[in-house]
Order: structure tokens, then sequence, then C-alpha cells
């Protein structure tokens, strides 16, 4: 559960870390965004 608030806060932020780890988090965190808005 941390890592998915981890993952959203990310793709908010559009974090400047360049990290792999970084990277796929943003990209997880945007999708789980975008799936969470299609179900409202």
């Amino acid at each position: 559960m941390f890592v998915i608030g981890l993952a959203l806060k990310l793709c908010l932020l559009g974090h400047k870390n360049n990290s792999l780890e970084y990277k796929t988090l943003e990209k997880i965190g945007c999708n789980i965004r975008k799936l969470r808005l299609k179900n409202l």
C-alpha cells in the first residue's frame, strides 16, 4: 500500500530522479491514477 502511495506521489511530482526504480514507480503510479479516474 505504501508503494502505491509513493508511486502516485511520484506521478504527480514528475520525479526528476533518473534511477530506473523511480521511473518504473512513476509509470505505475500514473497508470493506477488513470484506472482510478476511469472507475469513478
